[in-house]
């Protein structure tokens, strides 16, 4: 890990031209109408918890299965959008599919949640390396982008499938980081324009409860005051109970012992009993009554008791519509 006082905010690298959003979208279709062939990765997801219909229509969830190459022309410069995209990559007169195999998941290039992917991460199904994948050239976009016009406290996770988990979960207003190092440019600029529209007041970590989320939730909260300043949002942290198997926000989902009901209550109080990291930056502020006094309107945390010590900080939501996906 860099030094506490380095956590880069990773830049997207854009060496050539954007593929054409066209090529994009088509391949998010292809690898989405791919994962109902594959009984294989439909188990993967529900081992997951993840097999929900609807999310996987909601999020276009898809199944890369090697034949991608094999449905473009080769001619006319589709196999060039493909590498561009970064989802085929050369060496020399070879081409590859990066991703075949894997279970996808396309990251929208803006808030638009039908807007074509700027980028892909894929999923092994099973336990050979590399596990995690992201399309080349740099992480592009941010993954659930749309949370930050729908409610005013987003929580924020190390990977997509834990913000698909939070989803499940019945917190729908979750984005994901590219890892514990891995806040983006994208992300600053998308935090930056919602704190600044007044829509954005909290960010929620959902980080592991190991040494790694430990020290993403000490440098996070002052990377995000640098770079967004008198915009920068309050900063807290979800704290993901130490269970047996359980480190991060899916291991919950899966592993701690309930029903689906049970953990979402669970899970709404631990957001209830959030531990704030770092205030809102002073200028921000002045307006702002404190976590304590927010009307309660995610997920179940009105319901929540109040956490050990003191009153449960209740999250205040622009009107979302909590439904959670069937158990």
């Amino acid at each position: 890990m860099p030094a506490a006082s380095a956590l880069p905010v990773v830049p997207a690298e854009s060496p050539a031209p954007p593929p054409s959003p066209e090529i994009a979208a088509r391949v998010a279709e292809i690898y989405h109408a791919d994962l109902a062939r594959s009984s294989e990765a439909q188990a993967y997801l529900v081992r997951r918890g993840l097999g929900d219909a609807e999310l996987v229509r909601r999020f276009k969830i898809g199944f890369a299965s090697g034949r991608l190459l094999s449905l473009v022309p080769q001619t006319g410069g589709a196999v060039e959008d493909l590498v561009r995209l970064g989802v085929v990559t050369r060496r020399g007169d070879s081409l590859r599919e990066l991703m075949a195999n894997c279970v996808v998941f396309p990251i929208p290039a803006c808030a638009d949640p039908d807007s074509p992917p700027a980028s892909f991460y894929a999923r092994r199904t099973t336990d050979d390396e590399p596990r995690h994948l992201y399309s080349a050239g740099g992480h592009r976009g941010v993954w659930n982008a749309a949370a930050t016009q729908a409610s005013e406290i987003v929580l924020l996770t190390e990977a997509i499938v834990d913000a698909l988990s939070a989803w499940v979960l019945g917190f729908p207003h979750t984005l994901a980081l590219y890892g514990t190092n891995g806040l983006t440019h994208d992300h600053v600029a998308l935090f930056r324009a919602a704190a600044e529209a007044g829509r954005l007041v909290e960010i929620v970590l959902a980080v592991d409860n190991d040494a790694g989320g430990d020290r993403a939730a000490e440098r996070l909260p002052e990377v995000l005051a640098e770079r967004l300043g008198a915009s920068a949002p309050r900063i807290s942290r979800l704290a993901i109970p130490k269970l047996p198997g359980v480190k991060d926000v899916n291991e919950f989902l899966v592993k701690s012992p309930g029903t689906l009901d049970e953990k979402r209550r669970a899970f709404a109080e631990f957001f209830a009993a959030r531990q704030v990291l770092r205030e809102r930056t002073e200028v921000a502020a002045a307006a702002d009554p404190g976590p304590t006094s927010h009307s309660a309107d995610v997920g179940a945390a009105a319901s929540a008791p109040p956490a050990a010590g003191g009153a449960a900080v209740e999250a205040r939501s622009r009107g979302i519509q909590i439904a959670f996906p069937a158990g």
